[in-house]
């Protein structure tokens, strides 16, 4: 056999080999976005079920990690899920746009991303969730929505002056506490400037 013909099927054979792996590794693929999608997927649905039925605060010790809580007080998580029920309303359907799995230690944590659609619009989720007991618990939860923009004011955190909505009860920007006893005193102050110019 001349070289050329070595040459040839080994090349040949190169090549088949190559197209056998990326079959193999889009295979492994499409596998880890169903898995993905299959076993977070329905405690994703679920979160919004819990929205839906006023019970999403209940969920809070039995669905989210030790680390959320460390950063969301009970009170933060129900008034998350009382914001996606006013503005958006039920979930209606969402659809896989990513998805991460990654190994810590002894840890398993999944991020995943949809797109969603909410009988008020349409928006996205995001979540970081960790694998406890068998469980997928929320690490990290975020919904965007145009619709949430419609709730803007020109109100001011006292702390640190980020803008919020009129009925926020928690800063978004510094998570500091909102209450209508900051609202009377900008209003003294504004109208003891106007005094003083009045009177000059």
């Amino acid at each position: 056999m001349s070289n050329t013909k070595i040459v040839m099927l080994v090349l040949a054979a190169c090549g088949a080999l190559g197209i056998a792996l990326i079959g193999a590794c889009a295979g492994l693929g499409f596998y880890a976005f169903k898995s993905a999608n299959s076993t977070v997927g329905p405690e994703i649905d679920r979160l919004f079920a819990a929205i839906d039925n006023d019970t999403f605060a209940e969920t809070y010790e039995s669905d989210t990690a030790p680390e959320f809580r460390k950063q969301t007080s009970k009170e933060q998580y129900a008034d998350i899920g009382k914001a996606v029920k006013n503005r958006l309303g039920p979930l209606k359907s969402k659809t896989m746009t990513g998805f991460n799995i990654r190994q810590h230690n002894a840890d398993a944590y999944v991020d995943v991303a949809y797109n969603a659609s909410f009988e008020k619009g349409k928006g996205t989720i995001a979540a970081k969730m960790k694998k406890q007991g068998g469980q997928w618990k929320i690490v990290t939860l975020r919904v965007n929505s145009p619709a949430f923009e419609k709730d803007l004011a020109t109100a001011t955190c006292p702390k640190c002056g980020a803008p919020h909505a009129r009925d926020a009860k928690f800063c978004p920007a510094c998570g500091a506490r909102l209450t209508d006893d900051d609202k009377p005193a900008e209003d003294s102050k504004e109208k003891t400037a106007d005094d003083n110019r009045g009177s000059g």
